[in-house]
């Protein structure tokens, strides 16, 4: 026990120390891998790990709660006596040097001591009056005078008391259940009979007490045979050691003279690539020369387009003055788009930088200024782009040809077999915090709290892990927070709850605290209008994913597509198929590569669409 006192005292920071709060223990339990945490460490991991199973924060090692730790699984886990004595020990030495006050009275006197039973300091008082009153005698106490006996410091220990019957000390040991109980549980919990048999600790303490050094000393001569072993493996080291710098010896002499000879080898054949240079290097530059020539008759600017289908994915375009024929003025030029159909679509460019282009041998071309554009072609088919700025067209064109953006991959069939699907309404991909446990509306924010979405009240719940409810708003309407048919709904990478209000044909966005933010979309057969959203979801770059179900109109049905939004609601694309069309487009998870997932309920299948 004196080394448990040096330990106190001189390593405070690496035994008293939690490793996961980096503060003091706080009521530290044990767990099976021997490591120790404050209790309320343990419950956060096991919280953030499910509640009931978790893995060691330091050896990664599995543990296994009893119940889950918002039922108490924490408390069923053996607290460390061992570092509460540390920490009673601890805070009685700094009594020595700063002002600790007593716990158990109120004169604000001097603490000159713990109790291990009442874990309260002490002053001297309340220490002759623990040793005055009967009730009291038996408290373990210990003193700053017994700090430097190792006696006294070894008879100190902090008293278990039972956490059913709080003010109870454990004083009966139930040998079937191999746990210790108090005297009120010796008479509920842990009656005498077949499966229970407590006895007083006193008369059971020494039997274990007598295994425990027969252990010891096994111990001992293991610890034994292990140093000698030790000792033969130190003498094989050093001999290993002086056979191995012989051996390096003999390697450096040897090598030595290798490297001797590769040195002159090498200087040989640099001597031959100096005049293997010194022949081609004219017979280069001249080519060189001739290259720089030819370049300097090229156009110094081209539209840089890939013009093979590019699949509905935006198209890049980058006009300059002299690609067009301008000169002067800071008036944007507009792309003007003609789909197959016809129908023409003016695009506005944004004006960057560039930095000055070389456009032959000894000239420079500098741009004055350069303008981009990006463009999301809606149909299939060959496109025609112009260029045309104040008034004047026809300043440079191109044609691009546009694939049908089916899908890009789908599987399942309805049935019931492995690979079989029978109205899926939801997905998710790899990566996404969602845990769904019910068909509708249930997402999960960074935190842990849970979000669902309630279609028979219309509302929105938020949930802390543990169940507890944190907020509910909506009800049904189309006022801003209600809602009609709220199914699914997600959280963005900032926390945001995005609900798709199915009914009311529209989407809204509230902060991660349920509090509303902004709504937007509607009615119609637009490609930006909304017919019945269905399933939300949020990639890593604000882009909201949206699946509509659709509808009829005059037996017609239609509607059936998915939306691509930015955070504000801005509309970027609609993606629907020229062939495999959606039939019952249901729950959307997106990938990090540009695809979306879908949940086709009508075909039984799950779709695959690329969408950036």
């Amino acid at each position: 026990m004196a080394a448990a006192s040096s330990i106190a005292e001189d390593f405070d920071e690496e035994f008293l120390t939690c490793p996961v709060c980096k503060g003091l223990y706080e009521d530290p339990k044990l767990l099976p891998c021997f490591h120790t945490f404050c209790r309320k460490c343990v419950e956060a991991v096991a919280n953030n790990s499910g509640g009931t199973k978790f893995k060691c924060p330091v050896c990664r090692s599995d543990v296994v709660l009893p119940c889950p730790a918002f039922s108490g699984g924490v408390d069923k886990l053996k607290s460390n006596f061992y570092i509460n004595k540390l920490l009673d020990i601890r805070k009685l030495r700094q009594s020595k040097t700063s002002q600790v006050l007593c716990q158990m009275c109120e004169s604000h006197t001097q603490a000159a001591a713990v109790c291990g039973d009442c874990i309260k300091m002490l002053c001297n008082n309340c220490v002759t009056a623990h040793r005055n009153t009967k009730e009291l005698q038996n408290h373990s106490i210990i003193t700053l005078y017994d700090l430097e006996n190792p006696t006294a410091r070894s008879r100190y220990a902090r008293q278990i008391h039972c956490p059913k019957h709080k003010d109870q000390r454990m004083t009966f040991y139930c040998e079937p259940c191999e746990s210790l109980v108090c005297i009120y549980c010796t008479v509920d919990d842990h009656r005498a009979g077949t499966n229970h048999d407590p006895k007083e600790l006193e008369k059971v303490a020494p039997k274990y007490r007598d295994s425990i050094r027969s252990q010891m000393k096994k111990t001992e001569a293991v610890m034994s045979q292990m140093k000698q072993k030790a000792e033969t493996l130190d003498r094989e080291l050093t001999a290993t050691a002086e056979n191995c710098d012989q051996v390096e010896r003999e390697v450096h002499r040897h090598y030595a003279d290798l490297i001797s000879k590769l040195q002159q080898e090498k200087q040989d054949m640099i001597t031959k690539i100096h005049k293997t240079k010194k022949d081609r290097k004219d017979e280069l530059i001249q080519k060189k020369n001739d290259m720089e020539s030819s370049l300097s008759e090229l156009v110094h600017f081209s539209i840089d387009v890939q013009e093979p289908a590019v699949e509905s994915l935006p198209c890049s375009v980058t006009v300059t003055p002299d690609t067009v024929g301008l000169t002067g003025g800071d008036v944007a030029p507009q792309i003007e788009v003609t789909s197959p159909q016809g129908k023409t679509t003016l695009i506005q460019t944004t004006a960057h930088t560039s930095p000055p282009l070389a456009a032959g041998k000894g000239q420079t071309s500098r741009v004055r200024r350069v303008w981009g554009a990006e463009w999301r072609p809606q149909e299939s088919g060959k496109h025609s782009l112009g260029v045309c700025m104040g008034g004047k067209k026809d300043l440079g064109s191109l044609t691009v040809d546009v694939g049908s953006n089916n899908p890009v991959l789908r599987f399942g069939q309805k049935g019931s077999q492995q690979g079989q699907f029978d109205r899926p309404v939801d997905v998710a991909v790899r990566g996404d915090r969602l845990n769904c446990t019910h068909p509708y509306g249930l997402a999960v924010q960074r935190d842990g709290r849970v979000v669902v979405a309630d279609v028979g009240k219309h509302s929105i719940f938020l949930f802390e892990a543990d169940g507890t409810l944190v907020k509910q708003v909506g009800g049904q309407g189309q006022g801003e927070g209600q809602f009609d048919m709220p199914c699914f709904v997600c959280v963005d990478k900032e926390d945001n709850i995005i609900v798709a209000d199915k009914n009311n044909h529209r989407v809204q966005v509230f902060d991660k605290n349920l509090k509303f933010k902004h709504k937007f979309g509607q009615k119609g057969r637009q490609p930006q209008d909304m017919f019945g959203p269905n399933g939300v979801s949020a990639d890593s770059r604000g882009n909201i994913v949206l699946s509509n179900i659709g509808g009829r109109t005059d037996s017609i049905k239609h509607g059936e597509k998915l939306q691509v939004f930015r955070a504000d609601g801005t509309w970027v694309s609609t993606i629907s198929s020229d062939g495999d069309k959606l039939n019952l487009p249901h729950g959307v998870a997106v990938t990090e590569d540009g695809h979306v997932f879908v949940a086709d309920a009508g075909d039984h299948c799950i779709r695959k669409y690329r969408y950036m």
